[in-house]
């Protein structure tokens, strides 16, 4: 902390008595008396140009750790106990403290031994030597941070209330108590202060403490026998404060630390970023990017699986994640022009088989679920139409549907009775014991049907399969294409696979169906939902092939493991397009694709590498593309005061990378990295060959553009603006690119537009066998196919991040004392460009003879570390100064050196003079 009248004059602390103090450099504080040389010191603040401390020390006490604390302040004469402060704590511990420029200032304490209730407070001071008071409102928890106020004349504080009472701040210090060092011994090094596990906004007023979140819902109550649960929201862990002194803006930053939730042992980390107060909005670099439907088509938007873990109506206004992220879905589907409707696959009750709600449940609570799971699918629909396919655990205790059919009855016909939606023409409507429809979308040549499949049972049966045949064939004829969705797999891949499969993909293919339909036409497309993941394979029958698309990941989705490479459940919904232009008129097939629309609330971008760049050099970035926020699944016997598993997966993970079983059938999310300035810097494809990703695919010897790559190339010096864009939402950060030598793999790629130059800059001639600098741009990747189709798509490489290749120092040579004559480094003569290999991507950067104002020319030719035909090879020795034990340089004997300049200072014949030729070396990584 630093004084803001003096900037000059600051502090700062740590465990074990580390309290510093700034001058022209740091340097350890004297402890006044009183104060143990072992004293952890747990936070600092100014309140006007008073320095205020708190610390604790670990003691023994009852037979066990323990904690004693006290205040120190220092005026600017010197460290002081202050024993005001002192009495006003009582046994309390003292965690936070927080000032205000007037002087005033509020401190926030944790509790001591077992008596937490009664010894945790919080006490403030109006002004720098007032008294320190105990304020009225009391204490609500461990303070994970702390901001001072002020209303009017009174002193508030806001304080981030963490879970638990500081207990895992002792035991990372028990050590101070069980192992004290012998006298004359160094302490022992403890562990640092572990993160918070949580940390609730609450805000003091003259009534008591008030929630400035709005999001702290009760558990649910425990029912015997229920071991899943939906948890209400939980806002992020609030772990740092800055708030203007009367307390009307302000910044909260934080996010799940994975010290508290776990999935299969691996910690579960977020990020958030909250402004604070009335005037907040989002920040300039954030904004909306509106979805495009593909043009020529007839759009759908499909998703499903967001199913509740167990009875959830009464959880309605509790943010509970299925709520959110349902409603988040098809809004944003409402969003995209040209979307004709949304159809959702199902489920949206929890259970199957037994275990289902219908079957547990009784009929009126039952009920409430369905009409709760209609709301959540249209409460954010607007005008778009919705329409839903029957699940399993939508059949109530005598098996049927009527709850179901009773809770959408108010949904646009067919799936309801209401007048049907835009665009929407109704063929076959729902009945008494019927799920199962069809309607027209669209008119004329842009008409589509869409026919929804009841697979509440495990088959379709013989009435609604011959029902499935004959609209197949009536499609045929009115030579309108047609898609099918089904809440079950029918490639035998996914948990909910149907046991008809062998049955009904003949029938969408256009098999005849005796007394039913003659066949001939067939489907274009079958959708189903494929709990948490999002898959793309064909269905095949008689000589025919059709794309299935399985999408489930709206709903809870359990984060990747570690070992896991072939993760294919990023959160979203597909965007489907028929190509009804493209129709076959002997099979009505027309072409279908299909692209995961991201489903996030929110996003940023992380540059991993940072904003201020070298040219050349590459650089990764990564989207922050987070779902959003919402509640948990929780499981276990104890559920819900203790879970075993809270599983939802957070982020969406952009750039994609997978490499595994399932990464040729997988939907992968749809993004796009820009460069507003692209010969400055652009996104560039990673070598697939290569496990670093930060290694660069070269094609003759260019940079390959790909907007699906978060790889960076800095081509040259100047500024550019980087963007990536997904699920609705666009984030910019501008990057700095300096100066630098034009180096492989990035600096070969010359600027549009030189500002300042009179006339074009001349280019070298370039040597036999080399194109000109300059005359091919960085190669661009070929317009990548439909994102999922009948085909699988091959997967990307998945890399493991691995540090950046080192910026290497201009290669030294030392001259032996014994030599008189000074030795002059030559470069070894070029070998035959037929001989000269291509630099591996990525991992040999050569150093080229130009200026960095100049364009950048290939045909310099750089020393190889290769050993050639009649040559004697170089020998590579450690970079100097590279820091890295794996980073050589091409050294050249000394003996060697000098006899190449005696000869070529005698033989060397002449030539215009031309300025001096760089050192060109090669290194390797």
């Amino acid at each position: 902390a630093f004084d803001p009248q003096q900037p000059n004059r600051g502090y700062a602390i740590g465990k074990q008595g580390v309290l510093l103090g700034f001058g022209r450099e740091w340097s350890q504080e004297k402890l006044p008396a009183g104060v143990p040389a072992e004293a952890n010191f747990t936070s600092i603040a100014f309140a006007g140009s008073e320095a205020i401390v708190t610390y604790k020390v670990a003691v023994l006490q009852g037979g066990g750790p323990a904690y004693e604390g006290g205040v120190i302040v220092n005026d600017g004469s010197g460290w002081r106990v202050d024993d005001n402060a002192q009495a006003a704590l009582g046994k309390a511990i003292p965690q936070r403290v927080a000032g205000l420029p007037d002087g005033g200032a509020v401190i926030a304490t944790s509790a001591s031994g077992e008596a937490r209730s009664t010894t945790q407070r919080v006490i403030e001071r109006e002004a720098a030597g007032a008294p320190w008071q105990v304020a009225a409102s009391g204490a609500i928890g461990f303070p994970a941070a702390l901001a001072a106020i002020r209303e009017g004349d009174q002193v508030r504080a806001i304080i981030s209330v963490a879970e638990g009472e500081g207990g895992e701040d002792l035991a990372s210090d028990e050590e101070q108590v069980f192992n004290q060092p012998q006298p004359g011994q160094p302490p022992l090094l403890t562990d640092p202060y572990p993160l918070p596990t949580g940390g609730v906004l609450a805000r003091q007023t003259a009534g008591g403490w008030r929630d400035e979140e709005h999001e702290q819902f009760p558990l649910p109550a425990q029912v015997e026998g229920q071991t899943a649960y939906d948890l209400p929201q939980e806002a992020d862990p609030v772990l740092a404060l800055l708030v203007s002194p009367d307390g009307n803006e302000g910044w909260a930053v934080g996010g799940e630390t994975g010290t508290g939730i776990q999935f299969q042992g691996d910690a579960l980390q977020t990020a958030g970023v909250s402004r604070y107060g009335a005037s907040a909005a989002p920040p300039p670099n954030a904004a909306t990017a509106p979805i495009a439907a593909e043009t020529g088509t007839a759009s759908f938007a499909i998703g499903g699986n967001a199913q509740c873990a167990g009875p959830c109506a009464d959880l309605a206004g509790a943010k509970i994640g299925p709520d959110r992220w349902l409603k988040s879905a098809v809004a944003s589907a409402a969003g995209i022009g040209g979307v004709r409707a949304f159809l959702y696959t199902g489920p949206g009750v929890a259970g199957a088989g037994e275990s289902r709600l219908g079957a547990t449940l009784s009929p009126l609570a039952f009920a409430r679920e369905e009409s709760a799971y209609a709301q959540r699918l249209g409460g954010a629909a607007g005008a778009l139409p919705v329409f839903a396919a029957a699940a399993e655990s939508d059949l109530d205790r005598s098996g049927s549907l009527s709850a179901y059919a009773s809770a959408f009855s108010n949904f646009g016909a067919p799936f309801g009775t209401a007048p049907p939606g835009a665009g929407i023409t109704p063929i076959s409507p729902t009945a008494p014991g019927q799920a199962y429809y069809s309607f027209y979308s669209g008119s004329g040549k842009a008409t589509v049907q869409v026919i929804v499949l009841d697979y509440a049972a495990t088959t379709l049966g013989e009435g609604q399969r011959c029902w499935l045949a004959g609209q197949i064939a009536s499609a045929g004829a009115a030579n309108v294409p047609a898609i099918v969705v089904g809440g079950r797999d029918l490639g035998r891949q996914a948990p909910n696979r149907a046991a008809d499969a062998g049955q009904v993909v003949p029938v969408l293919l256009g098999a005849a169906v005796p007394g039913c339909s003659p066949g001939g036409a067939a489907a274009s497309a079958y959708f189903f939902d494929f709990p948490e993941q999002n898959r793309s394979y064909s269905l095949n029958s008689g000589g025919r092939s059709i794309p299935s698309f399985g999408s489930g990941t709206l709903g809870y989705v359990q984060p990747p493991r570690a070992s896991e490479t072939d993760f294919v459940g990023a959160s979203g919904f597909l965007l489907a397009s028929v190509h009804f232009g493209e129709r076959d008129p002997g099979s009505n097939i027309a072409p279908v694709s299909a692209r995961l629309i991201p489903n996030v609330g929110a996003l940023a971008l992380d540059p991993t590498d940072g904003t201020l760049l070298r040219r050349s050099h590459q650089a990764l970035f990564q989207a922050l593309a987070r779902r959003p926020l919402a509640g948990m699944e929780c499981t276990g016997n104890a559920a819900p005061n203790a879970c075993e598993t809270k599983n939802p997966e957070p982020y969406v993970p952009i750039p994609t990378q997978c490499v595994g079983a399932k990464c040729g059938t997988g939907v992968f999310p749809d993004y796009t990295f820009t460069s507003s300035e692209p010969d400055i810097a652009d996104f560039v494809a990673p070598d697939p060959a290569s496990p670093n990703p930060r290694n660069v695919l070269l094609i003759q010897n260019k940079p390959v553009l790909d907007p699906h790559s978060g790889l960076l190339c800095a081509f040259n010096e100047g500024t550019t603006t980087v963007t990536v864009s997904t699920g609705g939402l666009t984030y910019s950060q501008k990057v700095t690119v300096l100066g630098g030598t034009a180096q492989r793999p990035c600096g070969t790629t010359p600027l549009r537009n030189r500002p300042g130059l009179a006339g074009p800059t001349p280019t070298p001639p370039p040597l036999a066998g080399n194109p000109p600098s300059g005359s091919t741009p960085p190669t661009t990747l070929p317009p990548p196919a439909p994102p999922a189709t009948a085909a699988a798509t091959p997967a990307p490489v998945a890399h493991q991040p691995t540090p950046p290749p080192p910026v290497l120092p201009p290669v030294f040579f030392s001259t032996p004392a014994q030599l008189a004559t000074p030795i002059v480094p030559i470069v070894p003569p070029p070998p035959p460009l037929v001989l000269q290999p291509t630099p591996p991507s990525g991992s040999s950067y050569v150093q080229e003879r130009e200026e960095e104002e100049e364009e950048a020319v290939e045909h310099s030719s750089a020393a190889v570390a290769e050993r050639l035909p009649g040559h004697r090879p170089l020998a590579l020795i450690p970079a100097p100064d590279s820091g890295n034990d794996r980073s050589f340089a091409l050294y050249a004997p000394p003996l060697l050196i000098l006899v190449t300049a005696l000869i070529a200072a005698g033989a060397r014949p002449r030539r215009r003079p031309r300025r001096p030729s760089e050192i060109s070396y090669a290194f390797t990584n």
